[in-house]
């Protein structure tokens, strides 16, 4: 999740430098825009993927702080905002189905946002 969110603020602001626990200059800082969205539809896909089963998704929820979880969603949703369907489709649909797959097993118990 915090690579995800690390790669998606430096997608949004690629001049600045984002403040995580990746500090040294590395293969993370090295990203061109089209390798970043790259990096980034990769890791959202993985994220995706992930929260399709209810037992493991809820458990691994539980222990993601939820300003985490919404500085995610916040991030995501401006990312795609940012881009058109014809040009960031894989994009658009792995950040929609990342969505969906973590809210569909929102419950009283998990407040995600």
């Amino acid at each position: 999740m915090e690579l995800s969110t690390y790669y998606l603020q430096k997608d949004l602001n690629p001049d600045q430098i984002v403040s995580t626990e990746i500090k040294s200059k590395s293969k993370y800082e090295e990203f061109t825009s089209g390798n970043l969205e790259d990096a980034i539809t990769k890791v959202i896909k993985l994220i995706a993927n992930l929260s399709t089963e209810p037992e493991p998704t809820y458990r691994d929820l539980k222990l993601i702080n939820s300003q985490v979880l919404a500085d995610f969603f916040s991030k995501l949703m401006q990312a795609v905002s940012q881009r058109q369907i014809e040009k960031s489709e894989e994009f658009i649909l792995n950040a929609i189905s990342c969505t969906t797959n973590i809210l569909f097993y929102d419950t009283a118990q998990i407040t995600l946002l």
